[in-house]
């Protein structure tokens, strides 16, 4: 029973991570060495953040972040972004565009979704189109932004690529 169980996991990761990588770059979901700069302050913050202690999480996130470490950039991102306070909206924004500048894709997708929660249009335009070559699937964003602009024939052809793209992968068949 051992065996089947294991196998099942590992059955179930491959075909997991299989499917991520024609959405996601894999090394997206790689976890950073644990002998880098700020790795101890990450952890010690994910461990305060997640008992409910946010302000010394946020802390040692930030204290993560001075020393370069990239996840700290993406998650003090996202705790300001899902706090929905509009005056914490710019630092998120810094945040995100700190971890993008350093080569994070999730980050720059998430600084592309919060403008389009901002309907700042031009900007979410900007980076969803910065993204398209790593996730294909993004068209369909982009044609509903293009959607939201008035612009229904760019629209178009956006869902057309979205189309495109979402024939060529698995889960279409």
């Amino acid at each position: 029973m051992k065996n089947i169980l294991i196998f099942s996991v590992l059955f179930f990761s491959t075909a997991v991570l299989g499917q991520m990588s024609t959405h996601v770059p894999i090394e997206a979901y790689r976890p950073v060495k644990p002998n880098e700069p700020g790795y101890d302050e990450y952890t010690a913050g994910t461990a305060k953040f997640l008992a409910g202690r946010e302000r010394e999480g946020i802390r040692l996130f930030q204290e993560a972040a001075q020393k370069g470490y990239k996840p700290a950039f993406r998650k003090l991102g996202d705790i300001f972004r899902n706090r929905r306070t509009p005056a914490l909206r710019p630092q998120a924004e810094q945040y995100y565009l700190q971890a993008a500048q350093q080569g994070d894709t999730l980050a720059m997708h998430a600084l592309a979704d919060m403008y389009m929660e901002d309907n700042n249009l031009p900007q979410a335009l900007e980076y969803h189109l910065k993204l398209a070559p790593t996730f294909p699937s993004i068209w369909a964003h982009i044609g509903d932004i293009y959607t939201r602009m008035g612009e229904p024939k760019k629209a178009a052809e956006a869902y057309a690529k979205f189309q495109e793209v979402h024939t060529q992968y698995h889960w279409h068949r």
